[in-house]
């Protein structure tokens, strides 16, 4: 049986979220809704226990442009009116770009660099963050695109020292044996380098 306090707070957050009709959306199942409005009623579950990190996996993935803009101005207002901080996990980097203020760039499940937006995308440190932003089309974009040699290694065995030391253009005898320390380059920008500690 339904909790009618539940079900009034539900509605109160679907509303607060801009989706109209909320008392019949709040009814209704998920194959009546659009990929756009499941989204929202995702992040209105997410919101519903007052958290005050909201995790988005991927929350603009297999929407139109439309409606990723939708998603992302939510976020956005979300932040500066509920919710204290965001985690946004992504692999759109123009997602990022619009939307981060820091970024961590993982690479197979370690943490490489972390920076804030404009610099990462300004300043890129580490060769696989290089490589990654040098992948994206460019909008006057000739010839072939670029991509990173090689293929994601095994995380069951994965490589000894860095991890994309098999794929990195600038790979050393070093990162191929230990694992590089997480350092401080200046401007609250840290990488996990072997090229940068000295």
């Amino acid at each position: 049986m339904r909790s009618c306090e539940a079900f009034k707070n539900a509605i109160e957050i679907i509303k607060d979220l801009g989706i109209p009709n909320p008392e019949k959306i709040a009814q209704s199942y998920p194959h009546n809704l659009s990929g756009g409005m499941k989204q929202r009623i995702v992040i209105a579950i997410a919101l519903a226990c007052d958290p005050i990190l909201l995790i988005a996996d991927e929350a603009t993935s297999n929407l139109d442009v439309t409606i990723q803009a939708q998603i992302l101005d939510l976020l956005r207002d979300l932040k500066t009116t509920t919710i204290s901080s965001i985690l946004l996990i992504t692999h759109d980097l123009g997602v990022v770009a619009q939307t981060c203020d820091r970024v961590g760039v993982m690479y197979a499940g370690e943490l490489c660099e972390v920076a804030d937006v404009k610099d990462l995308f300004t300043n890129p440190k580490h060769p696989y963050t290089k490589a990654l932003l040098n992948s994206v089309p460019k909008f006057a974009q000739t010839g072939k695109l670029q991509t990173i040699a090689g293929i994601v290694p095994n995380l069951v065995t994965p490589p000894l020292g860095c991890r994309f030391h098999p794929r990195c253009e600038r790979v050393m005898q070093i990162c191929k044996n230990k694992k590089p320390d997480n350092i401080d380059t200046g401007n609250n920008h840290q990488v996990a380098c072997h090229l940068h500690i000295n």
